[in-house]
């Protein structure tokens, strides 16, 4: 049977998403989104980073034992890690994104290319049977066009994010919140238009009619208008003569008197966000302000947030294994366990606040005389060990060198030097 080669286009897998208030969701748009919106940028590229960053372990299957060549596989990993990294954000962003490994002089190299600047052939069945890759020189003057065929096909990997109807093609991770993510990014603009027109007033003169019409007394009107301030909207209204003869004349700044709370609409986008993606709405308000998640049951979904990425991207990081092996002739098991290497990062203040609020609670159980509940019971809820301790007298001459603590005799282990003859006062200074 003959299968015949079908082209895949490079703009294929984004599908136009259209609505006349949305700007159309193409790679481009998406491209400016990453570029300048802090959640959609969040979403792809430091997600994507989150989850990788901190590296993993190679371990034999069903135990945490390292492989023999864990070692040598760290090695090499830390010469790709950001580009693997990067490759992975091009795929939550615009649904595909191809990897290509080579050798070049005993270095590594890992690329990762956007839809943009690569292009496959497959057959009717799915199987890819040539890439193109195009690389940019620094200057981005100069183009380098490779291409795979055959054997050298196992140098590439086409990683996709949500398959898409088209073959080798797929959905980004964006698509399901486009609209959302597009509504915070005009909120953005227009909260500074609304401090601009609204807050600061907006100027309203009131002119006779028949001045409308001259020029001379419209420009003198405009230049006073921009010299007050250029970025505050105008209104001019025309006015007709009064029954005594008149056309009114005025000038006035009307302001809102009903602010808009923009923060709660924010709020609002973000939880929408966090619905659609599973990834807690704290995380979004770290990402814009650079704090950390602040709550156990945040960090939590956080990290399933990450592990959903590992798991998703584990066939991709898997190849990048077996190549760099088979490349450096590494005696790779057939079998084996990737630990990555992600792990909470509550900060201290943070880890303080949260032990408080435990000890809080485990006080309020204990001296609620209507719960009545058992010490015990009280320590598994909360999930930190209680315990009184007694605390006995200690006598005078325990302090002053005749018996150490709970009378013991004081001898030469005594750390203080209070029963120790030999000890000196330079011994037993504190130093400040």
């Amino acid at each position: 049977m003959v299968l015949n080669k079908v082209q895949v286009s490079v703009e294929s897998p984004i599908q136009p998403i259209t609505n006349s208030n949305v700007k159309t969701m193409t790679e481009d748009s998406i491209r400016s989104a990453i570029n300048r919106q802090a959640h959609a940028y969040f979403l792809t590229y430091e997600m994507s980073k989150r989850a990788f960053a901190k590296g993993f372990t190679l371990v034999e299957k069903d135990s945490n034992v390292p492989l023999k060549i864990n070692d040598k596989i760290q090695k090499d990993i830390k010469q790709v890690l950001k580009q693997y990294i990067h490759g992975i954000g091009a795929q939550r962003a615009y649904g595909h994104s191809m990897f290509t490994l080579q050798l070049n002089e005993e270095k590594l190299m890992l690329q990762s290319f956007e839809p943009r600047d690569y292009q496959i052939d497959v057959d009717n069945t799915g199987n890819i049977t040539t890439v193109e890759t195009t690389t940019y020189l620094p200057s981005g003057l100069q183009a380098i066009p490779t291409t795979y065929t055959g054997g050298e096909l196992d140098n590439t990997y086409h990683s996709i994010n949500i398959p898409a109807r088209k073959l080798q093609a797929g959905k980004s991770y964006l698509e399901p919140v486009w609209e959302v993510i597009m509504a915070m990014d005009r909120l953005a603009i227009h909260s500074l238009y609304f401090v601009i027109r609204v807050g600061a007033g907006l100027f309203v003169y009131e002119i006779p009619a028949d001045q409308i019409s001259d020029t001379k007394f419209m420009n003198n009107l405009r230049n006073s208008a921009q010299t007050i301030s250029a970025d505050n909207a105008v209104v001019i209204i025309p006015t007709i003569a009064d029954t005594e003869g008149s056309a009114k004349s005025d000038f006035r700044i009307e302001t809102s008197n009903q602010p808009i709370d923009f923060s709660a609409m924010l709020g609002f986008y973000e939880k929408y966000l966090s619905t659609r993606t599973g990834v807690p709405r704290l995380a979004f308000e770290g990402s814009v302000t650079g704090v950390n998640i602040g709550s156990e049951i945040n960090e939590s979904a956080f990290m399933d947030a990450l592990q959903q990425i590992q798991d998703d991207n584990d066939d991709e990081l898997r190849w990048l294994i077996k190549q760099i092996a088979s490349i450096r002739n590494y005696a790779l098991p057939e079998d084996y366990d990737i630990l990555h290497g992600t792990r909470r990062e509550i900060s201290e203040v943070d880890e303080v606040a949260l032990m408080q609020q435990k000890i809080n609670l485990l006080a309020t159980l204990l001296n609620n005389a209507k719960l009545q509940i058992d010490i015990n019971e009280a320590q598994k809820l909360v999930g930190i060990k209680y315990a009184i301790t007694e605390l006995e007298e200690i006598p005078n001459d325990g302090i002053n060198g005749q018996q150490g603590f709970e009378g013991q005799d004081s001898d030469e282990s005594d750390p203080f030097g209070n029963g120790n003859p030999e000890s000196t006062d330079s011994d037993s200074e504190i130093p400040e």
